[in-house]
């Protein structure tokens, strides 16, 4: 069975408790990872909305997915997407190109995108 990369928008919202249970036992199956970039923007997130005393145990729920690195390769791939998504945006769809795997998100630039889901 082909995977899912999770996007920062999902994870955000599933550690809210705002994903709904139809998504989140999807979300949280064993063919789910995510990128070192969403790893990295929710960490920024926890930060910035001044819930830095609760970044550990999100931290402990976002060590619960494979967290994939990024490499000279997605990098280079990322370049493609220049104008149609953030670089942030553009390495996390890179990576799950990379890695064959369906992108799974909330924000609508990806729409249309092969390989990628959004979610309601």
């Amino acid at each position: 069975m082909k995977g899912f990369l999770i996007d920062t928008s999902v994870i955000i919202s599933l550690l809210k408790d705002e994903l709904g249970k139809e998504y989140e036992d999807f979300v949280l199956s064993k063919n789910s990872s995510i990128s070192i970039i969403t790893f990295l923007e929710t960490a920024r997130f926890y930060r910035l909305a001044g819930l830095k005393n609760k970044w550990p145990e999100a931290k402990k729920e976002l060590e619960k997915f494979e967290i994939l690195q990024l490499t000279q390769s997605i990098a280079e791939n990322a370049a493609a997407y220049a104008g149609k998504l953030s670089i942030a945006d553009s390495i996390i769809y890179a990576t799950a190109y990379e890695h064959k795997l369906t992108v799974v998100t909330k924000d609508k630039d990806f729409k249309g995108l092969q390989d990628a889901v959004v979610l309601k």
